[in-house]
């Protein structure tokens, strides 16, 4: 079985990465740049399974079109074609009110948290179909299982929002292929990405934080599961603004 992990050079995804690494014959791992976490995780992996590591930049500065072009054509494409199981942990954040957002910042922002794994998605399915099996998991945004107002990062609340309602479309309209669609809405996960300052503000806020373990847990949990499909699971520790 092989699985694919887009964003598992750090944070959930590298997390994830480990634990799928136990159960499949074949991990790929998508990466944006070669760093020691990474390696150490190649190192980690390849003593369960054989591992692929696929070092990509994604940026759009050259637009879309050129985007998807080179995509196409990357190893890591051909990898996703043929893969059991899908792992979309990578979605840049920001938090920025809306009058003060560029049209880049929208542009990144739709892109990569809604059409980018949409595409990988759409490029996963016509195998998954074929062998009538098929595990995908993304990760959407804290409280976006809903519409929803946000003040501060509506660019990227509104496009993980969207996220969900692709997750269930996925669902419902491939379930007799025995293909499963999930997603996880974490909160405040305590990754290496968290500094102490935001660290003590999320404490102050009273916003608990959940650890990497409990993320990867939930995880493995909805990918091994044979009939739940279309849920958007919140791992956030009942968190309420």
């Amino acid at each position: 079985m092989k699985a694919l992990v887009i964003g598992g050079s750090g944070g959930i995804g590298h997390e994830i990465a480990k634990r799928l690494s136990h159960d499949v014959s074949l991990l790929g791992i998508h990466a944006g740049s070669d760093s020691q976490k990474l390696a150490e995780l190649i190192d980690y992996t390849e003593k369960n399974t054989k591992t692929a590591t696929f070092i990509q930049h994604f940026s759009l500065e050259e637009g879309t079109k050129i985007f998807f072009q080179s995509f196409k054509q990357s190893a890591l494409n051909v990898f996703l074609e043929d893969t059991d199981i899908l792992c979309i942990c990578f979605g840049p954040f920001l938090q920025k009110p809306v009058h003060l957002m560029t049209e880049k910042e929208w542009l990144d922002m739709s892109f990569f948290n809604y059409t980018f794994p949409g595409f990988l998605i759409s490029q996963a399915l016509p195998s998954m179909m074929r062998k009538e099996f098929g595990r995908i998991l993304v990760f959407g945004g804290t409280r976006t299982e809903y519409i929803r107002g946000f003040k501060t990062n509506a660019a990227y609340g509104g496009a993980k929002t969207a996220l969900c309602s692709l997750v269930q479309s996925v669902s419902s309209s491939y379930a007799s292929k025995n293909i499963r669609c999930n997603a996880i809405l974490p909160g405040f996960v305590d990754t290496e990405y968290i500094d102490e300052s935001q660290r003590k503000e999320r404490i102050r806020l009273g916003a608990p934080l959940i650890s990497l373990d409990k993320i990867a847990d939930a995880a493995v949990f909805l990918l091994k599961s044979e009939h739940i499909s279309g849920e958007l699971l919140r791992v956030d520790g009942g968190l309420s603004f």
